[in-house]
């Protein structure tokens, strides 16, 4: 089986509410899976995924996480993506233990 893959991931995006989605991609190639840090400056996960793929975001909780997490769905196949941001100061156990939740 050959997956190819049509995927960009970020992390320390310092992305915000006044920063929109037709800002980061003005051509419209790519569906934004965004998650702004709500308060202070940096952090923040941020996925540009090719129009041609099917996706599903993931819900997450806890919501302050700076975590996307989307399915991208093939013709038999469902692939799990997490893209995450671990501040300085949170203890990397917790966003692992989120992630390992979500496979």
């Amino acid at each position: 089986m050959i997956i190819i893959l049509v995927t960009e991931t970020l992390s320390y995006t310092w992305l915000h509410d006044g920063v929109t989605n037709a800002l980061l991609d003005p051509y419209n190639n790519y569906q934004l899976i965004r998650k702004d840090r709500d308060h202070n400056k940096g952090g923040g996960a941020c996925v540009f995924v090719k129009w041609c793929r099917t996706v599903v975001t993931v819900s997450l909780e806890p919501s302050e996480l700076e975590m996307v997490c989307f399915d991208l769905i093939g013709h038999h196949h469902r692939v799990r993506f997490i893209d995450a941001y671990r501040a300085t100061g949170h203890r990397a156990m917790t966003v692992m233990r989120c992630s390992i939740c979500l496979i």
